[in-house]
């Protein structure tokens, strides 16, 4: 009766530790949402605690969840000649589909019809695909397409207009330059606008 004692003890012994190992963490589970309890005690405005808890939701479960999947392999964009493809299939898909991130049943190989359901997702794979992957040239010559739409209905001097500065601001931060502005008149070039008159 010995022998049988020993393995038993060994599996009394599992159970036990497992169950205090549980305790431990529901005991350090129970501070934090105290802690966390009494700090939105402190956070007036509704808005804020929205603002707390769409933030612990993304440290806590959208984002591990984002960063567990390997871009082109579990999700990615479709490629431009993807889109084409998709669209002379079906061309009643949905415009969604083209821009955001979609799952992958392999390597390289999109879903047909499949979309991500949770959105907090579909944000954040999509963020994480255009890094990965970059604008395509379609994507590009959409936003310059949005950036001339934008400053035609912009109203005040040309230079003035929030679209322009905006194009200023891009076209700087690229280390580029814009025919007729010099560098230090650019936004971002490293100073205030220098005054021609000046001098």
């Amino acid at each position: 009766t010995d022998e049988l004692n020993g393995p038993m003890d060994d599996a009394l012994a599992e159970k036990a530790l497992g169950a205090a190992n549980a305790i431990r963490l529901e005991r350090a589970s129970l501070s934090q949402i105290s802690l966390a309890a009494k700090v939105m005690a402190l956070v007036p405005s509704p808005v804020h605690k929205k603002l707390l808890n769409l933030t612990h939701d993304w440290l806590r479960t959208f984002m591990p969840h984002c960063l567990a999947k390997v871009n082109r392999v579990s999700f990615g964009l479709l490629s431009s000649e993807e889109c084409a493809d998709t669209l002379a299939d079906d061309p009643m898909v949905p415009r969604s589909r083209l821009a955001l991130a979609v799952p992958f049943i392999g390597k390289d190989v999109p879903s047909k019809s499949s979309e991500f359901a949770h959105p907090d997702i579909t944000i954040g794979l999509t963020v994480m695909a255009y890094r990965y992957s970059g604008l395509r040239d379609d994507d590009f010559n959409d936003l310059v397409d949005s950036v001339t739409s934008e400053f035609a209905h912009e109203i005040g001097p040309a230079r003035d207009r929030a679209s322009s500065i905006r194009y200023e601001t891009w076209i700087s931060a690229s280390g580029g330059t814009i025919r007729g502005v010099a560098p230090t008149n650019q936004i971002g070039a490293g100073g205030p606008p220098v005054n021609a008159s000046a001098g």
